[in-house]
């Protein structure tokens, strides 16, 4: 890689198939980028072409009217009421993402020597270059267009566009829906989510729509509470009030957090998904700061999950969940079967299952949050340094780690000890957490840098 971007990964040949073109993008417009200098290609693609369901304008099911009936079933016991909550149209699965056109240059006369392609992760350069010919390819964030550049000797050639596609299918309101939603009440007097999902998990005793789903609940907290802070006042108050009325996580038998918080529901263990630990992570309802013993239930929860179909977003989801709950070793195995289960590609971008099966982001897009994750962690009021880090990571060092509380954070850590320096752009009171308990205030006073040390362990 060049010496002033050396983040990156390179290739000795062009990419035989698509899945092995280097990716560049803005988060809008994206580019795969083979580097064949006999046969350049670029495919360009948009992140609106997907249609939901094969229609222009897919409509929603109008089923409004017979909620309050299938929630009395819900309520008094008939579990698969839910099945019934349709219009009658069969399941559809969401299309394939699909790309927009490719761009080919096709050249005669090719002299391979010294080929060589690579992207830079700093800049998203894709670039191949051989006997003097060089093709860059980058996305601009800033003016939103995707940009080819051919350079070199014998550049007679054909251009061609081939279409994929003729054309483009074209925080208060989420807690005025959550007011509208949550009107009824279990036996307890607490408000009750139903119907209710647990994303791609049921009760082996119920259907797939049952209620107070932990997932919901939390989310239904996390949007009411968001709001809240955002709209002070009477608005404010009021979505407050409700989240309050929510009910309370459930701790099941094996003392592990429920994922469905209403009696009588079991729960389905050996799964892919961790929907219920919203609570750990993203959000931050359930740490083992704050809510120890419910911290501990989510631990158990995490214990007794199983890999289902070794998804590369399940492994690395349950690593996210015990980074929060501050646990490297399991960290450490999530990282392990994801990184020697082949699931990634030439490209770099990865797979959702092992062995390079199905092409998917998730892997790909969720190693620099856990990385993050597992060094530092914080909230508005709180930094957490090495929360997770794995064993074997002895040594190393990071550099402008963004807090959520406006300060960068470095880290180099050898020998079991760790140098940390704050760099806060505001005045901030934190909580600070370390890993042999050096815990207490930080005052930070903004452009005035503060150098921390700690041991790792």
């Amino acid at each position: 890689m060049p010496a002033d971007h050396p983040h990156g990964t390179w290739e000795p040949a062009p990419a035989a198939r698509w899945e092995d073109a280097f990716l560049s993008g803005n988060g809008a417009h994206g580019a795969l980028v083979f580097g064949d200098p006999h046969d350049d290609r670029v495919v360009v693609t948009h992140h609106t072409l997907v249609r939901p369901d094969g229609e222009p304008r897919p409509r929603p099911p109008a089923i409004a009217a017979r909620l309050p009936h299938i929630q009395d079933r819900l309520l008094a016991g008939d579990v698969t009421a839910a099945e019934q909550f349709t219009d009658g149209r069969a399941l559809r699965w969401v299309q394939a993402f699909h790309p927009a056109f490719q761009v080919r240059f096709v050249r005669d006369s090719v002299v391979w020597r010294g080929y060589r392609r690579a992207v830079a992760f700093a800049t998203g350069v894709a670039e191949a270059q051989c006997s003097g010919w060089r093709g860059r390819v980058f996305v601009s964030r800033a003016d939103d267009v995707v940009v080819q550049y051919v350079t070199g000797p014998g550049l007679d050639g054909d251009v061609s566009l081939d279409p994929r596609l003729a054309g483009v299918p074209g925080g208060s309101g989420l807690a005025l829906f959550y007011e509208d939603f949550l009107t009824r009440k279990g036996p307890d007097g607490r408000l009750v989510v139903v119907p209710s999902y647990s994303p791609e998990n049921r009760p082996p005793n119920a259907s797939w729509g049952t209620l107070n789903a932990t997932m919901d609940i939390a989310a239904a907290r996390h949007a009411l509470r968001t709001a809240a802070t955002w709209h002070p006042g009477p608005d404010g108050d009021r979505w407050n009030a409700l989240a309050e009325r929510l009910p309370d996580y459930r701790v099941n038998s094996d003392g592990a957090l429920a994922e469905w918080a209403w009696p009588g529901l079991d729960d389905t263990y050996d799964h892919r998904h961790l929907s219920h630990l919203y609570p750990v992570w993203p959000h931050h309802d359930i740490t083992p700061y704050d809510t120890p013993e419910l911290a501990k239930a989510a631990h158990r929860a995490l214990e007794l999950r199983g890999a289902e179909n070794h998804s590369a977003h399940g492994h690395l989801h349950h690593a996210l969940i015990a980074a929060r709950l501050r646990d490297p070793h399991r960290v450490a195995a999530a990282l392990r079967q994801v990184l020697t289960g082949d699931y990634f590609h030439h490209s770099l971008m990865s797979s959702h299952y092992p062995d390079r099966d199905v092409y998917n982001a998730d892997a790909a897009h969720t190693l620099p949050a856990l990385l993050t994750d597992a060094l530092v962690q914080s909230t508005p009021d709180r930094l957490v340094l090495l929360p997770a880090l794995p064993p074997a990571w002895r040594r190393g060092a990071v550099r402008g780690l963004r807090t959520r509380f406006g300060a960068r954070v470095d880290l180099t850590w050898a020998g079991g000890g760790c140098t940390a320096v704050v760099r806060p752009e505001r005045d901030a009171r934190i909580d600070l957490k370390t890993p042999a308990g050096g815990d207490g205030l930080l005052r930070l006073t903004a452009g005035e840098d503060r150098e921390l040390t700690l041991r790792t362990r």
